[in-house]
């Protein structure tokens, strides 16, 4: 929502198309009070409540890969820095200390362990967003602190929350496995296939989508090298 007094002719704005359900580009022509005329960029002129108008990012900012450094944070802002960032690959994106995923339905190389190496001991904003960075920060600060750490992954059916879960083990693995052969990362993963037998189903988006929540505890010793892991479903 913006205020006509921040509003004057060649404002770059977002207006949002109630048929299409969606938000679209314009320019402001003029201001009457609480009336704003735009043009659209197909040469449309339209007129709406300034309660119904959005302001824009500079083009240099709309893609930021931190949600929060926006100057104008709305959810038309975040729904056009997510699609832009989307069209590059660029699917994780922070928002302060919240990582959003978009899945992006194919596969990216961006799940090496070279780049589990590049993030390793690294904070969290030197370098592009990642659930490794996001692990990163969580296992520096068990071990700095020394108290239990917490992420959360939630999202709707077919989002990616199995997905990133395994990346998150696969990143506590190489951190916490320096020397062992015990692979706590392999066991756990391999637990999956027995719960999704007793808990999963097809959804709208989702052939094979969780019906449980589950909670999965990685225990680390002294030394940060993983001692053990569990796993608890809530069917």
């Amino acid at each position: 929502m913006t205020e006509p007094s921040e509003l004057s002719q060649g404002t770059a704005v977002w207006l949002f198309d109630t048929k299409a359900q969606q938000y679209y580009p314009a320019t402001v022509v003029s201001v009457d009070g609480k009336a704003v005329k735009c043009v659209t960029e197909d040469k449309k002129e339209v007129t709406e409540e300034a309660t119904k108008v959005w302001k824009r990012n500079p083009p240099l900012m709309e893609a930021a890969d931190d949600l929060t450094t926006l100057s104008f944070l709305h959810e038309p802002a975040v729904l056009h820095a997510l699609f832009k960032r989307y069209k590059t690959d660029d699917i994780y994106t922070f928002s302060g200390p919240i990582l959003i995923a978009v899945n992006p339905f194919k596969h990216l190389h961006i799940y090496r362990n070279e780049l589990i190496k590049a993030y390793a001991g690294q904070e969290t904003g030197k370098l592009a967003p990642h659930i490794y960075a996001l692990a990163e920060q969580a296992y520096r600060a068990m071990k700095l602190q020394e108290t239990n750490q917490s992420i959360l992954v939630s999202g709707e059916s077919g989002a990616g929350k199995t997905e990133t879960t395994k990346f998150l083990l696969q990143y506590f693995a190489a951190m916490g496995e320096k020397g062992q052969d015990n692979k706590i990362e392999e066991k756990v993963l391999e637990s999956t296939p027995i719960l999704e037998a007793f808990g999963n189903a097809k959804t709208l988006r989702n052939d094979n989508s969780s019906r449980f929540g589950k909670l999965i505890e990685v225990q680390f010793n002294e030394t940060g090298n993983i001692s053990g892991a569990m796993v608890t479903t809530y069917l």
